[in-house]
């Protein structure tokens, strides 16, 4: 390895001054810092900006690619300095200022100038000449030889490169269809179970059985509105299961009831729980509680059960912009909900005669439509029309690999090249001739590729998952990084919801930066079935919930995290205590409750806004000190 302000780097070692690119600037040199880093970190006196384009994927490659230059491995410490996206951004009003990354890089860069005194900054596909400073300048259209500049830039030679597929595969397929349903006969099921009313902070507890054709259970608990100054909570149970959903109405405003609702997830025996407090299910409450609580006063919770049945829908890989319309051949009442392959519930929606539903992406799942009737009926035929757009997978596949490239190049301290899908673009080529590399490691490689790359030298072909394993062998850390390729989904200010895609605007590159100084690997959500199936879910019920702040259902939120940690456990990254998980992306790309389903299990933080906010805030997180 022979990276180029490394090459004086231990004559210049004592008087503190590295070489860089041919010029003296200042360096902390053995002054390390340990802080979020797995390693201890040697700030390095530098910035690099990549100019931030929504439209095209150009920027996010350059990224990835700039990470083992500015953050390496060396020596059993890190050298790094802070990789920012830039954006000047024009707001034209208050509702904009979410918008408004380059305060941000404002503000930082005068804590990073105050810091460092002699700087300078690398610019890639930008001008962002706003400080003093001394600059230098990679730029490029083509995705190929940015990386191979980025490369030759920072190392004079190198005996190893890592490789990975670039480009921009975005294609979509359009996927329509349409199956029935018939429900011959509909009768709607009631009972009434008496509850009395809870006495300090405990609860009482009775028991219900759920049995065929129901798919849906609803309970009312009332009480006279004279009795405002109580304010009991109503919880429901599935004993196979556990907590389903609660209801901790304020009664001086909503009035004096309660209201629980779910999916039937197990048929058999369910629960009602009456509490001043909300109360976590260890097992089978009522016999639990004994009655210890009970007081004299007691509540008729009134429970509706909704017949229906269980329609499948074609495989999902990836898919958006998912539109489903079920009419039925008579003007009725009735509710539809979206149920993923391990049962995780989507929020009903509800109508008469027909419902549209929307979902601007679904994971990979295999997924089914539940209909349920609201009324006594016979003879209903359910037309269920669907229509979505398949996204092509190449994208994601590429996106992971160059991301677990680039950490792995970061640890080996060595340089991040791209290929073509079934071909070694000339300018990549001549990088590997150049820096002398012999070792070639590629991440999901196939065999045109081996091919072209085993002419100069050894070539290690790596699986996703293998990439995934060498990361956690060097760095032995149990930190857990997540993202995802979904478009940012901006918000506007005061606004509460979402407003609209960039489509080409993602958080892979901050989200691997972050990555290689946790020495995490980087988990991108839609390459895997089970985290793609768990987002999908969290972030459809934020997107529609976000402004009435409703939590989402018990049950689902805990299907959602099993499906995480069973991910999290076949990687063998399921250890003694709790790890620490950072999910990068905003709240509408990975909805808020995907942090809060981890909380006990785990020590889970986010990194949000835009893209190019996430970019200083890792930097934030990396490099100041508590």
């Amino acid at each position: 390895m022979l990276r180029r302000f490394l090459v004086l780097a231990l004559a210049f070692a004592l008087s503190g001054v590295f070489f860089i690119e041919g010029g003296e600037v200042e360096s902390f040199a053995n002054e390390g810092f340990n802080g979020v880093s797995w390693k201890e970190v040697v700030p390095v006196k530098k910035v690099a900006f990549v100019g931030f384009d929504e439209n095209s994927y150009l920027d996010d490659y350059a990224y990835l690619a700039m990470i083992p230059a500015s953050t390496f491995y060396h020596e059993g410490k890190i050298y790094s300095y802070p990789l920012l996206f830039y954006e000047k951004k024009e707001i034209n009003n208050r509702k904009e200022l979410s918008l408004n990354a380059s305060q941000g890089i404002k503000y930082f860069m005068e804590d990073w100038l105050g810091y460092c005194k002699n700087l300078e900054i690398e610019l890639i596909n930008c001008n962002a000449t706003n400080w003093n400073a001394k600059y230098s300048y990679i730029n490029s259209t083509d995705v190929y030889e940015l990386a191979s500049k980025i490369a030759t830039k920072h190392w004079l030679m190198n005996n190893e490169v890592f490789v990975a597929v670039a480009g921009d595969f975005e294609s979509k397929e359009k996927i329509k269809g349409t199956v029935n349903c018939i429900i011959s006969q509909a009768t709607i099921g009631r009972k009434i179970v008496r509850v009395a009313e809870p006495e300090g902070i405990g609860g009482v507890y009775e028991n219900f059985t759920i049995e065929e054709p129901y798919k849906y259970v609803e309970v009312l608990v009332e009480w006279n509105p004279l009795l405002r100054g109580i304010d009991i909570d109503l919880q429901l149970y599935d004993d196979a299961l556990g907590m389903v959903d609660a209801s901790e109405n304020w009664n001086a405003l909503a009035g004096t009831y309660e209201k629980v609702e779910s999916y039937v997830f197990n048929y058999g025996t369910w629960e009602i729980g009456l509490t001043n407090m909300p109360t976590e299910n260890f097992g089978i409450m009522k016999n639990m509680v004994n009655g210890l609580f009970r007081k004299g006063r007691e509540y008729d919770a009134k429970i509706t059960l909704y017949p229906g049945k269980e329609i499948s829908l074609p495989p999902i890989n990836l898919a958006r912009d998912v539109n489903i319309t079920i009419e039925c051949n008579k003007n009725i009442s009735f509710g539809a909900l979206l149920l993923s392959s391990s049962k995780i519930a989507y929020k009903p929606y509800k109508g008469k005669g027909k419902i549209d539903m929307h979902f601007d992406e679904l994971g990979e799942s295999n997924y089914s439509i539940c209909i349920f009737v609201m009324e006594n009926a016979t003879g209903l035929n359910f037309k269920i029309n669907y229509e979505w757009e398949e996204i092509n997978e190449k994208q994601v596949k590429s996106f992971a690999s160059c991301a677990q490239a680039a950490i792995l190049a970061s640890l080996h301290d060595a340089p991040l090249l791209y290929v073509k899908e079934n071909e070694v673009p000339y300018v990549t080529n001549q990088a590997i001739r150049s820096l002398g590399a012999k070792k070639i490691h590629i991440i999901e490689g196939n065999e045109k590729l081996l091919e072209e790359l085993s002419k100069f030298g050894d070539v290690e072909n790596l699986s996703l998952m293998e990439a995934y394993q060498k990361i956690y062998e060097i760095t032995k850390s149990n930190d857990i990084v997540f993202t995802t390729v979904s478009p940012w989904t901006y918000w506007l200010a005061e606004e509460l919801k979402p407003k609209g895609d960039k489509e080409k605007a993602l958080y892979i590159g901050p989200a691997a930066y972050i990555a290689s100084h946790h020495g995490s690997a980087l988990f991108v959500v839609e390459a895997h079935e089970k985290l793609s199936e768990a987002t999908s879910w969290i972030t459809d019920f934020w997107k529609r919930d976000s402004r009435a702040r409703l939590p989402p259902s018990v049950a689902c939120m805990y299907l959602m995290a099993k499906q995480v940690y069973d991910f999290i456990s076949s990687l063998g990254l399921d250890k003694e205590g709790h790890e620490n998980i950072i999910t990068v992306a905003g709240q509408f790309d990975i909805g808020i409750g995907w942090d809060r389903a981890f909380v006990g299990k785990a020590n889970p933080g986010r990194i949000m806004g835009s893209p190019v906010d996430t970019s200083y805030w890792t930097a934030r997180s990396v490099f100041y000190q508590p």
